[in-house]
């Protein structure tokens, strides 16, 4: 990420000091060009990015004492999403095309008619053509709800109404395909203080176009006891948290 940020910074120099020079500046539509490639990376770049509060909600079951309880959290949070940038033809190009050759040649075997090789030679073709247009800047990346995960970090501190404790959880990840997994550290303060050692599965949502949007994470998690078993033990449940991007 860091180094499509300072490849950015260098087409955004370059137009610049295109836009300065005299008689030997480059012609009017390679500057528009190049200020079209900025704008569309710089935009996904930050889309990649969301930093800021969350609120949240979750249901608990507490296997000491044997009861369900509910809880509210609050905290800090980092969620970093593989959001491909233009900078690298290849790479999209063989993203695209594993995916719509994928798709059209199951169309076509599924209407009994195998593609010839041909065909497939125009299709890798066509694929070209819009990678291209992609790079050049004249199609915007159409935003997705789902986004690839690549990292996340936050910090919560949760209430828990039932058992009236406090707990204080970190929570590191890294994205798996469309799903984050990680460990979490817990400090339980209640009618007993002792740590919780688990793991954490979820799922995050950008429910917003351009380049920044809230953050709905659904996740699932469970969590051993460290001490304490006999008044703390195991904790499961799940929930969900909303960060407000604040970058």
């Amino acid at each position: 990420m860091y180094r499509g940020f300072l490849q950015v910074m260098a087409i955004l120099g370059a137009a610049l000091t295109a836009s300065q020079a005299s008689a030997q500046s480059i012609p009017p539509e390679v500057e528009e060009t190049l200020k079209r490639i900025a704008s569309e990376n710089l935009r996904r770049i930050r889309r990649g990015v969301a930093f800021g509060p969350h609120l949240g909600a979750s249901g608990n079951y507490l296997a000491v004492p044997n009861q369900m309880d509910g809880g509210v959290s609050f905290g800090l949070g980092l969620y970093l999403f593989n959001i491909p940038t233009t900078f690298d033809l290849r790479d999209l190009v063989i993203h695209r095309a594993r995916h719509e050759i994928t798709a059209r040649v199951k169309q076509l075997t599924d209407e009994g008619r195998p593609p010839s090789g041909a065909e497939l030679e125009s299709l890798i073709r066509a694929v070209y053509r819009e990678a291209l247009d992609e790079i050049l800047g004249k199609n915007r990346r159409e935003d997705k709800t789902l986004e690839r995960p690549r990292f996340g970090f936050i910090v919560e501190g949760q209430r828990l109404f039932r058992s009236e404790a406090w707990q204080v959880r970190f929570v590191p990840s890294l994205g798996i395909s469309f799903l984050s997994i990680g460990p979490t550290l817990t400090l339980h303060t209640g009618a007993r203080t002792t740590g919780l050692l688990g793991g954490e599965l979820s799922v995050r949502l950008l429910p917003e176009g351009g380049p920044r949007s809230r953050v709905i994470e659904i996740f699932g998690r469970a969590e051993l006891s460290l001490g304490h078993k006999d008044t703390v033990g195991t904790h499961a449940g799940g929930g969900v948290r909303l960060l407000f991007d604040l970058l």
